[in-house]
């Protein structure tokens, strides 16, 4: 079996606590949701799969993470094989030959309106509805989901390489946010504690 990431379906979602991710495929809908240390997927709104893979108040998977476990699924979907998918605990997970950053999860990591907000409050503040109605009769930005650039995990390095204003633009109006995506990649591995996963993955 390949562990080509292609072989990923299109999955969209992401978030943690809990972590979502949807899918149509063969004219069915799925649903994958990590939360509490269980993983899940739906098919058609019916529960088919749930395997404790983590720490009981657990909800956020890295992106390595990620790409294994929608790897392992895609593939179980593809083969209508979801009933015996043996998923690896976070642990195992680590060793498993797709264990890389992906296509999944986007990470917004850059500001491409190229507009200030204003009047500026605390960079990164959110604006309630009613006043960024307001501030927009008055001909005044404010900055939407729009003005966002969202960038797979795989392509963060290259894409922010790519276009260093964006990114510096990002950080200095959103550094909360910046400050999460830093986080998350901060995840630590002992090479030495990895035992082998032995799943399908060849």
């Amino acid at each position: 079996m390949s562990t080509d990431l292609e072989e990923i379906l299109p999955f969209w979602g992401g978030g943690e606590c809990p972590v979502q991710y949807f899918v149509t495929y063969d004219g069915r809908e799925y649903y994958v949701r990590y939360r509490h240390g269980w993983l899940s997927v739906d098919v058609d709104h019916n529960e088919v799969l749930e395997r404790h893979i983590g720490a009981d108040l657990d909800g956020f998977l890295s992106d390595e993470e990620t790409t294994v476990y929608l790897w392992e699924i895609s593939r179980s979907i593809r083969l209508d094989s979801l009933f015996e998918l043996v998923l690896p605990t976070l642990f195992e997970a680590q060793s498993h030959p797709l264990y890389v950053k992906g296509p999944l999860p986007l990470h917004p990591v850059g500001l491409t309106c190229g507009l200030k907000e204003g009047p500026a409050s605390t960079p990164g503040t959110p604006v309630n509805r009613h006043t960024a109605r307001r501030r927009r009769k008055q001909g005044i930005h404010v900055h939407t989901n729009d003005c966002l650039t969202y960038v797979p995990a795989q392509g963060v390095a290259e894409w922010l390489g790519d276009h260093p204003e964006h990114g510096l633009a990002f950080r200095e109006c959103f550094p909360a946010m910046w400050a999460a995506y830093v986080s998350s990649q901060e995840s630590v591995v002992d090479d030495t504690n990895v035992r082998s996963w032995p799943g399908t993955a060849t």
